[in-house]
């Protein structure tokens, strides 16, 4: 499967269907898997304004749920099962605002045994466009 880094995007910002963007935000809440920056699980968000921003926090991975303290067990099917670790933040995230960043951002996610992708479109940090892959 390989790593990627999570995205972050209001589903009101992609260009889909009123029906689409209701799959999306109750399926996936907005959030979706991208292999196309550092690949290290790293959360990141294009805002409603446009900017990309990346999480920062420290954080602790386990790699067992033997190993996990109780208070952060997680239930089957969240981010932390989908990696075969349990990433726990060990302090409150950060939000830095990327402003050199140009380049694609390809996001997507399965829902309903759909493929949806994404690509989004930056110039030195701020969105230029979003066009949808996927499905046609």
């Amino acid at each position: 499967m390989g790593m990627f880094d999570y995205l972050r995007i209001d589903p009101d910002l992609l260009p889909v269907s009123a029906e689409e963007k209701c799959l999306l935000s109750c399926a996936c809440g907005g959030e979706f898997q991208t292999k196309s920056l550092h690949k290290d699980l790293t959360m990141v968000e294009i805002t409603s304004k446009g900017r990309l921003l990346w999480a920062w926090f420290d954080h602790r991975v386990y790699l067992s749920e033997q190993d996990l303290p109780e208070e952060y067990m997680v239930k089957e099917g969240t981010q932390a099962m989908e990696f075969d670790g349990f990433l726990v933040p060990l302090s409150k995230i950060t939000w830095i605002e990327e402003k050199e960043f140009t380049g694609e951002v390809r996001f997507y996610d399965s829902i309903e045994k759909e493929w949806y992708e994404s690509s989004a479109l930056f110039e030195n940090g701020g969105l230029i466009k979003i066009s949808k892959l996927s499905p046609c």
